[in-house]
């Protein structure tokens, strides 16, 4: 399965709350991946889930983070199955997988945003090796969905209200972004300048009250640029 890469290859901030305490993952000289909070006054947390690998590509991935302080993340481990994870304020951690999902070698489930109410967004990978983004309420009632005529579904972050946002490969492997409301309407959409190719695209990373949108687009054979969406 590809995995999805943080650019700036060994520091990647996932989230912040309104307290400003930020959540994300660091990679290590060895490849392997390794979870942090960090508070608005800047004491650093440092964290790995139990069960995570630890050979190179491996290791625990901590994403969006909620005014409570809990993470909603994943973490890979020794056969490079990824499972999702929620980590409170506290250091408690439940791992966890999808119905019927991470059973196998190409199954996989990757929490990526948590909301206030305790709603989780992610991807997982079906039976058939496709991705497909997921919501998972506080309560355990999941929702799968795919964007009309994807070909891979990612979510990346959910806000208050549960709007969703995240990007899906087209037929041609290129990348476009989608906000999927809380009643489960979609809306795609590219930032202006987005390349049309294969590995380029517009990519979703987070999402607010207002849904308001930002993230990546890459240019054909050109650069990345940051973008922001409104309504």
């Amino acid at each position: 399965m590809r995995r999805r890469k943080c650019l700036g290859r060994r520091l990647c901030l996932r989230d912040i709350n309104s307290s400003g305490t930020v959540s994300g993952f660091y990679i290590d000289k060895n490849d392997v991946s390794h979870s942090f909070v960090r508070t608005s006054e800047g004491a650093v947390t440092t964290y790995n889930v139990t069960g995570a690998g630890t050979a190179s590509g491996q290791g625990t991935r901590g994403g969006g983070i909620n005014d409570a302080g809990a993470v909603a993340g994943y973490y890979i481990d020794a056969t490079d199955v990824l499972h999702g994870f929620v980590r409170t304020a506290e250091g408690a951690v439940t791992a966890y997988d999808l119905p019927n999902v991470g059973t196998g070698t190409d199954e996989d489930t990757g929490a990526a945003g948590i909301n206030n109410a305790g709603t989780i967004t992610g991807f997982y990978i079906d039976s058939s090796g496709v991705p497909i983004a997921f919501v998972c309420t506080a309560t355990g009632v999941v929702t799968t969905f795919n964007v009309s005529g994807a070909t891979e579904t990612f979510a990346a972050a959910i806000n208050t209200s549960g709007a969703v946002v995240g990007n899906y490969l087209n037929s041609s492997s290129n990348s476009r972004g989608y906000l999927r409301s809380a009643s489960g309407a979609i809306a795609t959409f590219d930032a202006l300048g987005s390349g049309t190719t294969k590995g380029t695209g517009t990519f979703v990373y987070g999402i607010n009250s207002a849904e308001t949108a930002v993230g990546l687009y890459f240019e054909s054979g050109g650069p990345f640029h940051a973008f922001l969406r409104t309504e």
